[in-house]
């Protein structure tokens, strides 16, 4: 069911900080907000928030578990322990691409106040703000923009259908973003550039065997490429990471890292071809 965002409330007074080291998550998540008219601030670090939150007071902070250096939940302990924190009464919520069973008690037991699992929709984000936010915060609004959309969509259907891979699906997309096809073409169009500086990171970490790196940076692409519909490439993304995570567990080390050595290559003729499907798709 595609999320069509209904703007039935808005909330001007209130401040959200948004923390993932992933610039294509931040400028979605971003967007998705844009209509609420809250005020919102980025950033893309565990470094950063702490220095954010002594000068500012955040009504709800969104922040990414998995980032290089100090993840969410690190850096959710060093907010938790600071006495000169502005947004300690700030709900903190999980943002996390693993949305395996156990993990919202997890995220619950390290102090989170919620999670979110990516990709984030524009619903699953209004959601938390009306559970987050104090009531007095919240302007509901009569105008309801849900069947501004219909018309269109009907159209696409047959025209899109064409188009529809597995390896490169525009409904799946589409309907992350809310069907704002504006923001989706601006989201492709970053995905296709990130593909030369990807690889190469990609590439150093296997011929380095810096499996840890690797994994992180593979589990960004997961994300980034079910966000655009790259259905294929994000699924092999996750196999490639799990077998990372085992890597470091110590569990099958052997039989993981040839995995990840046979599979890599593959995950990046893959990718290209993404970005290839998703170039025509522009310039149509």
């Amino acid at each position: 069911e595609p999320a069509v965002l209904k703007s039935e409330f808005t909330v001007p007074d209130a401040s959200i900080l948004v923390v993932d080291d992933n610039k294509m998550n931040l400028m979605v998540a971003k967007n998705l907000l844009k209509h609420t008219k809250a005020r919102i601030t980025v950033c893309m670090s565990g470094e950063e928030t702490i220095a954010l939150v002594k000068e500012n007071k955040f009504d709800i902070i969104l922040l990414d578990h998995m980032m290089p250096h100090m993840d969410g939940i690190e850096t959710l302990k060093h907010l938790k322990s600071m006495n000169d924190n502005k947004s300690s009464d700030a709900a903190v919520i999980a943002l996390t691409a693993n949305a395996v069973s156990g993990v919202k008690d997890m995220y619950l037991s390290e102090g989170f106040d919620d999670y979110i699992s990516k990709p984030v929709t524009g619903n699953m984000l209004e959601e938390k703000l009306l559970k987050f936010l104090p009531e007095e915060k919240i302007i509901y609004t009569e105008n309801k923009v849900s069947e501004e959309k219909s018309p269109e969509n009907t159209q696409n259907d047959v025209s899109e259908e064409k188009e529809t891979s597995p390896v490169f699906d525009v409904n799946i997309g589409k309907t992350y973003l809310g069907n704002d096809d504006e923001l989706y073409a601006e989201i492709l169009d970053m995905f296709c550039e990130m593909y030369d500086e990807k690889t190469v990171e990609l590439e150093k970490f296997v011929s380095e065997e810096n499996w840890s790196q690797y994994t992180v940076a593979i589990h960004a692409l997961k994300s980034n490429a079910l966000n655009i519909g790259g259905k294929k490439l994000s699924e092999l993304c996750l196999k490639l990471e799990k077998a990372g995570k085992k890597i470091k567990a110590g569990e099958e080390t052997e039989e993981n890292i040839s995995f990840i050595k046979e599979n890599h290559p593959v995950s990046i003729s893959l990718f290209e071809e993404t970005v290839k499907l998703a170039k025509e798709y522009l310039n149509k």
